[in-house]
């Protein structure tokens, strides 16, 4: 077996437009990722000229300016994004951009939609945030207690996780006392002791206030936002313009103007899980937007017929139970609803108690996606 130095903690801010792979966009991303706007801006210029045709440009452009303050200069841009595209899915952000919220409040209450009461307080219609990437995962702002921190937006955890060590990064005050629970994941063969705290979360216009969050000693990850954070939403995320929009259940949603292909799943807990076809045999799995690949226990492995080749690459694979040893190598063929993948990598690792094998973002990256709570479907468009 030939071993390889895995890097599962760079950071990377990846844009996965098929019209825009010049270097003025790609650099303009990246740029924008590192929130350095003003040379954004420049770039973004340089794009939309290479490429008059690609929405996202446009919308880049715009966003970026927003972002600077110039108000006059992103309206500007944005009326042209709908003037020129105006089916497109960066049209229907222009539009929201350009209504005032006191505007979209009023006909929020004159369309008689209710106002959503969770535990935790009143939620907004809808909520659109930026993601970046960290390996392949999403990363996105949030704030714990009014301060800071990327965290993963992971549909494979059921709750929100912190490291003590996050905490401390906050200067915020970790739990004390004997721990209350226990979790279990990637990385440990034995449980992780955890304790629970109050806070309050907030990531976009979605705040928690006096909200559960996990905490356990060491989390080696970016903090973890779990399914109870955002339950009470739909979710769509689309890689075309590295954006998650949440929108309450029963309101409205985003529509990319395309037939979605829809892939049906169940619950296991709050966990969302999928059938997936393995080299022709069939295999239910998580379907965990906080994994960079897929990942398979040994057990797990041998119940589909896997089999390790003499070839396969040994590396490391990091969960919240911190860093294990693992064996990847592609398999033949895998397939769930409209996307079908051969020859793709997958993970066994050695140490790590999972119920069901992980279903990351190798295999449905560059999909648009909505996760529908109320159908039980996950909505696929090609980007």
């Amino acid at each position: 077996m030939r071993k390889i130095l895995a890097a599962s903690l760079t950071f990377c801010f990846f844009a996965c437009s098929f019209a825009a792979w010049g270097a003025a966009f790609d650099d303009g991303v990246k740029l924008f990722g590192q929130r350095n706007y003003k040379a954004a801006a420049l770039k973004f210029e340089q794009a939309v000229k290479v490429s008059p045709r690609d929405s996202n440009a446009f919308y880049y452009r715009a966003l970026t300016y927003q972002c600077l303050g110039d108000r006059a200069k992103a309206s500007t841009y944005y009326q042209q994004i709908l003037q020129k595209f105006p089916d497109s899915t960066a049209a229907q952000y222009a539009r929201q951009a350009l209504t005032p919220p006191e505007r979209a409040s009023r006909a929020s209450k004159s369309s008689g939609s209710r106002e959503f009461q969770s535990s935790y307080g009143a939620d907004p219609e809808q909520s659109k945030v930026y993601f970046t990437r960290q390996g392949r995962s999403l990363v996105i702002d949030a704030e714990l207690n009014n301060r800071r921190i990327p965290v993963i937006f992971d549909t494979g955890a059921e709750a929100c996780v912190f490291g003590i060590n996050h905490l401390q990064q906050l200067g915020v005050s970790p739990p004390s006392g004997p721990a209350t629970g226990e979790a279990s994941g990637v990385g440990s063969s034995e449980p992780v002791k955890t304790w629970q705290m109050n806070v309050d979360l907030k990531v976009g216009q979605i705040k928690r206030s006096n909200f559960p969050i996990t905490v356990q000693a060491e989390l080696p990850t970016s903090p973890l936002l779990g399914q109870t954070f955002f339950s009470g939403f739909e979710y769509t995320i689309d890689d075309s313009i590295n954006t998650i929009v949440l929108a309450r259940k029963g309101g409205a949603r985003p529509s990319s103007g395309q037939d979605g292909y829809a892939v049906p799943f169940s619950n296991e807990g709050k966990e969302v899980v999928v059938s997936v076809d393995v080299n022709g045999k069939k295999c239910d799995m998580y379907f965990d937007t906080g994994a960079d690949g897929i990942t398979f226990t040994r057990e797990q492995a041998r119940a589909v017929g896997l089999s390790i080749p003499d070839d396969a690459e040994e590396g490391t694979s990091m969960g919240i139970g911190g860093t294990t040893s693992s064996i990847t190598f592609p398999v033949r063929r895998m397939r769930m609803g409209p996307i079908e993948k051969s020859d793709i990598p997958v993970s066994i690792i050695e140490h790590g108690k999972m119920p069901k094998p992980l279903l990351g973002q190798t295999f449905y990256g560059g999909w648009q996606y909505t996760i529908d709570n109320q159908s039980k479907v996950i909505k696929f468009v090609r980007r």
